[in-house]
This record gives C-alpha cells, sequence and structure tokens, in this order.
C-alpha cells in the first residue's frame, strides 16, 4: 500500500527532474585544436574522389610532406599523408601540382592540425614483385591548414609575413565544419589502405598564380639547400632563436 509520503515524494519526483534537466549546462560547442609547424618537401599532390555517396564522396585535394626534424645538419623524415583544407591552401597546393609533375624539389613551411596515425596492410615485395604476403605499416595522416613559405628548385616564390597563427586556426575550423568535426578517417586515397576505395583525378588545372609571380614579388636563389630549410623552419615558428 502506497502511503501518503511516498505519494507525495512521487509527486514531486517529476518537477525535482525538471528543475534539474533545467540547470544542466548546454553541451559545448567547437573544436579542439591539434596544430603541427613544420617544414618539409612536397611530392604526391593529387586529386582523390572517395567512392561511395554523399558528402563523403566529395573530391579532395591531398599531398605527402616529407617533414624534417632533428639536426640541420643531418635531418630525419616523417612521412605524412595529408588532406589540403582551406582555401587559400588549395589555392596555392594546386598551383604547385606541375611543378610537383616536373620532379621539382618543393620545399614548404606549413601548419598541419589533427594528425593521427592510420595502420594498414600493404603488399611485401621482392625485387619489385609481390610475393602474395601483407605486412602491417603505418602512416602519419592529417589536414593542411596554411603554408607560409614555398621554395621550387631553391628559390623563394611564396613567403607569409604575418603571423599565420590566426589563419590556421581559422581553417582548421571551416575545414572540421565541412568534414563534420573534422572525422578524415578512410577519407585519404587507396595507396595507404583506407577503409573507403578512392580514386585518384589526377591534375584539375591551376586555381590561381603565386602572389610572387604576379608583378614581380620576391624570387631569390639560394645557394644552399640547408639554409632554405633554417629559415623556413625559424620563420614558421616566430620568436625562435
Amino acid at each position: 500500500m502506497m502511503t501518503n509520503n511516498n505519494r507525495n515524494n512521487s509527486s514531486k519526483t517529476p518537477g525535482s527532474l525538471r528543475q534539474a534537466e533545467q540547470g544542466k549546462a548546454p553541451d559545448p560547442s567547437g573544436y579542439f585544436d591539434l596544430h603541427t609547424k613544420g617544414c618539409g618537401y612536397m611530392n604526391r599532390i593529387r586529386w582523390v574522389t572517395p567512392k561511395g555517396s554523399g558528402r563523403k564522396a566529395e573530391k579532395f585535394l591531398a599531398c605527402a610532406i616529407n617533414a624534417l626534424h632533428g639536426k640541420i645538419v643531418d635531418p630525419q623524415y616523417s612521412y605524412m599523408d595529408l588532406r589540403v583544407s582551406g582555401q587559400e591552401a588549395i589555392n596555392l597546393v594546386s598551383e604547385l601540382m606541375a611543378d610537383c609533375e616536373a620532379g621539382r624539389k618543393i620545399f614548404v613551411a606549413f601548419t598541419v592540425g589533427d594528425i593521427y596515425a592510420h595502420t594498414y596492410l600493404r603488399d611485401i615485395k621482392e625485387q619489385g614483385r609481390k610475393t602474395g604476403e601483407q605486412e602491417a605499416a603505418a602512416v602519419i595522416k592529417g589536414r593542411l591548414l596554411l603554408i607560409t613559405h614555398i621554395a621550387i628548385d631553391d628559390v623563394v616564390v611564396y613567403h607569409l609575413e604575418h603571423d599565420g597563427h590566426a589563419d590556421a586556426s581559422s581553417a582548421s575550423q571551416h575545414s572540421s565544419e565541412q568534414a563534420g568535426g573534422g572525422d578524415d578517417h578512410g577519407q585519404m586515397d587507396e595507396d595507404h589502405g583506407s577503409q573507403e576505395d578512392a580514386v585518384e583525378d589526377g591534375p584539375a588545372g591551376r586555381i590561381s598564380q603565386f602572389p610572387s609571380r604576379i608583378g614581380g614579388g620576391l624570387r631569390q636563389p639560394v645557394r644552399d639547400p640547408r639554409s632554405v630549410a633554417e629559415s623556413a623552419f625559424r620563420g614558421s615558428f616566430r620568436g625562435g632563436a
């Protein structure tokens, strides 16, 4: 049998729950930024169209960067396979496509967002032939947000003078919103065993010219490639030694 006290308590419960729900803080919006800054050599610039339907099937621009780290006189390399995000970065990388196809050396200082390790299985080869066996491998993936320095065959063709931190944050937010929160897992090309099939479309034409190639901008020959790496690396970190 339900007592009066129990009936009173049960009648108050819905109101208490409503008050508790009203007092709850709203779910936070926005994203956490993970930015990696450095310099390295860009290659494998290509347009990629994932197979599928909807938003995830939209064509995107991708590239690879062999990022430098360690001593300037004896650097080490970390390979990154990147999706180019933000219209400014897309414009610049698209402009480099012809240079990449011509085999020119493309050196860039960059900001990459939301890196993660992507694992996949690759074919084991002996003397260039597949053995029928596979092995586990991994590659660093992420989104190329900002380019602050470009040198082609040791000639500087582009340099961003102002601090690019705000630009990188803006590009990161914009590209995250476009990608539905920045989840690019499985949306790279098939070379690294992505979860979704993709095909490379190749060059899609140039979008714009470099500012330095219009009206005679900054083009300075550099004798020592290491000086390019050092100046670009330090230039990408304001306040460096």
